[in-house]
């Protein structure tokens, strides 16, 4: 049996979510930065074709005509169907299926992408709940008491301040030398933007009140299975350790909301 409608929404979902809302944005970043080498951008151009062109053959079956013609366009620019005669015309549909590739996936790199679109993620959405104009650049203040968070924030400086639209990114020790700030939270670091200029008390407070109660339910949540014995004696210990992981961290990660509460309501 062959699901055509799982295929479709797989690729779909990478197409949309991973190709176009992340990768292309980065690759842009890269291609447009002073700094990039004439390397770094060819090596950019080639893997953005490269998957194009790859994610038009696996679509091929399912949405035949326009994948065929963006074909033609991109297959020239990777010299594809070059081996093409008068007898075979070249077309996408004489290509071979693509297959797994047999590469060690890159779990750093992975790990190091994941943690940028959370950070970003986290800035976009404190940007759009704060009501901050799309255009209109940011400050922002971390503190990252993490060693690697510390290295990928300059690792990645340049992604963070396109993407987020962030002007300059400075490094705080503690609470004490902050100004006003909105704050977002990734993982074990803390992402303060100012609030000078840019938003108003009454939406800070809102939006820190609906975050805090999110984080009372996920609470509460946790704190119904770790207090069941059931629940306790029963599920294996990885998932108990980790469910009360989960308590702590979102315990944590009030507390720092709370701290922010205080601070904005002091204005």
């Amino acid at each position: 049996e062959v699901r055509f409608d799982l295929i479709a929404q797989y690729l779909y979902e990478f197409t949309w979510n991973e190709f176009c809302d992340w990768y292309l944005e980065l690759a842009k970043c890269r291609l447009n930065h002073a700094e990039t080498s004439n390397e770094e951008q060819n090596s950019t151009r080639v893997t953005l074709l490269t998957v194009l062109e790859t994610l038009l053959r696996l679509m091929h079956p399912i949405i035949p005509f326009i994948t065929e013609e963006i074909w033609q366009t991109v297959a020239p620019l990777l010299k594809k169907g070059d081996q093409a005669t008068t007898h075979q015309p070249v077309t996408i549909m004489l290509q071979p299926y693509p297959s797994a590739d047999t590469l060690t996936p890159n779990s750093s790199a992975e790990d190091d992408i994941e943690w940028l679109k959370k950070v970003v993620s986290a800035l976009r959405n404190v940007r759009g709940e704060m009501g901050i104009s799309p255009a209109k650049k940011m400050a922002l203040m971390c503190q990252a008491p993490v060693k690697e968070d510390h290295e990928r924030l300059q690792r990645h400086k340049h992604f963070i301040q396109t993407l987020a639209k962030v002007e300059h990114i400075d490094f705080v020790e503690d609470h004490s030398t902050l100004p006003a700030c909105a704050t977002a939270v990734v993982d074990n670091m803390e992402l303060h933007i100012p609030l000078a200029g840019v938003i108003n008390k009454e939406q800070e407070i809102t939006r820190l009140n609906k975050e805090m109660q999110k984080l009372h339910l996920e609470m509460e949540k946790c704190e119904k299975k770790l207090n069941n014995p059931n629940y306790v004696d029963k599920a294996p210990k990885d998932v108990v350790e980790k469910e009360k992981q989960r308590l702590h961290d979102t315990q944590l990660t009030l507390e720092k909301l709370q701290a922010h509460h205080s601070r904005i309501e002091a204005l």
